[in-house]
């Protein structure tokens, strides 16, 4: 039996399905000392098992020696875990306290400020924005990090032997390129698993003609294909009549429901693994790996490898005991979907509402930090934003569905330590990106009228304000130096700068889906699949990328990219005409009056003209510069005997280029400076 996979002509052997070769997991040996065996016995019957059977799973302990994994943990960085809990609140304290030494400091002068120069009254909205921003972002991060104090690293488990519980797989898909989802396919079955304990489920909302017939060419007895006529509800749409249709199917549908996105290839080890973690307790409903992209540019210009989730923050929300489905590789128990109605169609990310409603009834969720699959990021700036603009939405649609995690009606069984975690996640995806825009766009308007960067009247309060800020700075450093040692430190530095740059696009997208009617611009969240948004610019490709004047006018009114440009040069022209307006008052040279001006007036550490005017030059230097990714078929490697094939290692991983200017490094220099000033603060 063969058949064409673009141009190549891949044999494959009916018998391989039929009588699957033994699993190759063991070649190791058995550690019986790290073994576990799981007894349990299976009520239902899941494609080869009868009613009644006795199963005997064994799951053991994988040793990281054996299996080394770039997600591991050493013990060194597994030890500095729990001072998270301390260094996560240090920025948010200093912050506090700068606000409020600042506001008094206003107050104590006010009525000297009012009688000279009452422009200075338009800062006051700004400081309380400062008040109450600060809690917001930071709080939900504060409440995580409490809880690792009390971390219990997940193992990383694998289940032993031929006795397995039966899954079923499935794989949806809306008009990705054909060849992709054969990639994931033919490793789907290349896992090592016998083929006769899981099925895969081809769920077509594309109805592609061209995949039913290739599914149809196979020949293999364990996939099936299905597209629905009627769509509605979105992916979950999809999935719930997936579901529905396994029960059509001889036997009946498994105990387990696995998934995975139509561009996702897994590693061989895939099901062995969360499986194995999912059996060991009956409590829990749903285990999700992290996800993983093989496609990724060099120094990822727009974060969208998003380590700083994959890496960190589903780590900790896991110790939390909140971990989130993220929408892939997943396995979940039938019982618990049923349990909760099915795959919720009400909101565009259904994979995180799915965890929050299993949660809410009492089931158990979990994180597995393994890079189990490997995926593809949106390979235009287009598609990128419109990805994160509806997880955006997403989490604004499932914050409202649980009434901000308020009600008790509505919140089940969730508990009050849930319900918090969600009361933040939930008001800062609604709230933090409206108000950062808000004030991307007051900013030089205040500075246009003439407002310092701060206020003080004598070297005492110069000292306070400068020593606070720049506490605020260095702290904020160090816990992303902190955080950088799970996530790296790249990751750790650029998602401030990304949650800057990207706020324009959520405020508009959540302004038009929740508040404005359908006359003034109104309009209701829909669902694009990203692997199906055309690439007409090919940013990317070093062979067929787009003319700068097409790339430039797609950025600037296409995709919005008006807004950065726009600030950087209001804004640098403002500090410009201010550095100026110094140097001319103090042509004699510099002294102490001149440098306390121009810290008040422009040089303040960390001035909040500057991080946005950085962050807001990462997406006009991406449509200018775009970086080279190699086509995809020479990212990955040659295709096995099986037809499948595989990521090549270094594609696997993330590839940095330290000699670039880029806002990481121009981030450090702006630390340095704290630094600096810092000093300088004690010897004046």
């Amino acid at each position: 039996m063969y058949f064409t996979l673009g141009s190549s002509r891949v044999t494959l052997s009916p018998n391989r399905f039929l009588n699957p070769p033994s699993p190759q997991y063991h070649t190791v040996g058995p550690d019986l000392e790290k073994a576990i065996v799981h007894d349990l016995r299976n009520s239902k019957a899941a494609i080869s098992t009868a009613d009644g059977d006795y199963k005997k799973w064994t799951v053991r302990e994988v040793d990281d020696a054996e299996d080394p994994d770039v997600m591991l943990l050493s013990s060194w960085k597994k030890a500095l875990v729990p001072l998270l809990s301390l260094t996560t609140p240090l920025p948010m304290i200093f912050a506090l306290w700068y606000t409020l030494a600042q506001s008094r400091i206003f107050w104590r002068h006010s009525e000297y400020l009012w009688s000279k120069d009452r422009t200075m009254y338009i800062g006051l909205p700004f400081m309380a924005l400062d008040l109450f921003l600060t809690p917001i972002m930071t709080l939900p991060a504060i409440l995580v990090s409490l809880k690792t104090l009390m971390a219990r690293h997940r193992p990383r488990l694998q289940l032993s032997g031929d006795s397995v519980p039966a899954v079923d797989i499935l794989v949806t898909c809306c008009n990705e390129a054909i060849d992709v989802i054969q990639d994931t396919l033919l490793a789907v079955f290349s896992v090592d698993y016998p083929q006769n304990k899981f099925r895969v489920i081809v769920a077509d909302d594309g109805s592609s003609r061209e995949l039913e017939a290739w599914v149809g060419q196979l020949g293999m007895p364990n996939l099936h294909y299905t597209s629905r006529s009627i769509k509605g509800g979105f992916k979950a749409g999809n999935l719930n009549h997936t579901v529905a249709y396994v029960e059509t199917l001889p036997g009946g549908s498994s105990d387990f429901i696995a998934a995975l996105d139509a561009d996702m290839i897994v590693e061989k080890r895939w099901l062995r693994s969360i499986v194995a973690q999912i059996v060991l307790d009956d409590n829990l409903g749903l285990v999700c790996p992290s996800q993983h992209f093989y496609n990724v540019p060099v120094n990822d210009p727009l974060a969208q490898a998003n380590i700083i989730s994959w890496h960190g923050l589903e780590r900790l929300r896991d110790f939390a005991d909140f971990a989130w489905c993220t929408g892939s590789g997943y396995i979940m128990r039938r019982e618990a979907l049923l349990d909760i109605g099915g795959f919720p169609t009400s909101g565009l990310t259904e994979d995180l509402h799915t965890s929050i409603n299993m949660m809410a009834k009492g089931w158990k969720t979990a994180y597995v930090p393994e890079a189990l699959q490997h995926g593809l990021i949106p390979d235009n700036y287009y598609a990128h934003l419109k990805q994160f603009v509806r997880w955006s939405i997403g989490g604004c649609q499932l914050g409202l569905s649980f009434g901000f995690y308020l009600d008790g009606s509505k919140t089940g069984r969730l508990t009050k330590a849930q319900r918090a975690m969600g009361l933040f996640y939930a008001t800062g995806t609604m709230v933090i990106p409206v108000l950062t825009t808000i004030n991307q766009i007051c900013t030089p308007i205040r500075f246009a009228l003439g407002n310092p960067l701060a206020i003080f009247f004598d070297t005492n309060e110069l000292c306070l304000l400068l020593r606070l800020q720049c506490a605020v700075v260095i702290s904020r450093w160090l816990h992303e130096l902190h955080f950088a040692v799970f996530v790296g430190y790249r990751a750790a530095v650029k998602d401030p700068s990304f949650s800057m740059w990207m706020s324009p696009y959520y405020t508009i997208s959540i302004i038009r889906s929740f508040f404005l009617p359908s006359w003034l611009g109104g309009t209701k969240p829909g669902f694009t699949p990203t692997g199906s948004i055309h690439n007409a610019l090919h940013e990317r490709s070093a062979q067929n990328r787009g003319q700068f004047h097409r790339r430039l006018h797609h950025g600037l009114f296409e995709c919005g990219m008006w807004f950065h440009l726009s600030s950087i040069v209001v804004v640098g022209l403002i500090m410009t005409y201010r550095t100026q307006a110094i140097l001319q008052q103090y042509q004699h040279g510099w002294d102490m009056a001149s440098i306390t001006e121009m810290l008040r007036q422009v040089a303040w550490p960390a001035p909040g003209w500057l991080q946005p005017m950085l962050a807001n030059m990462v997406p006009l230097a991406y449509i200018m510069f775009p970086p080279n990714v190699p086509d995809r078929n020479s990212l990955l490697g040659v295709r096995e005997k099986s037809g499948a094939r595989y990521p090549l290692k270094e594609y696997k991983k993330e590839r940095s280029r330290l000699r670039t200017v880029d806002y990481p490094l121009l981030y450090t220099l702006l630390v340095g400076y704290s630094m600096v000033v810092l000093l300088w603060s004690y010897t004046i």
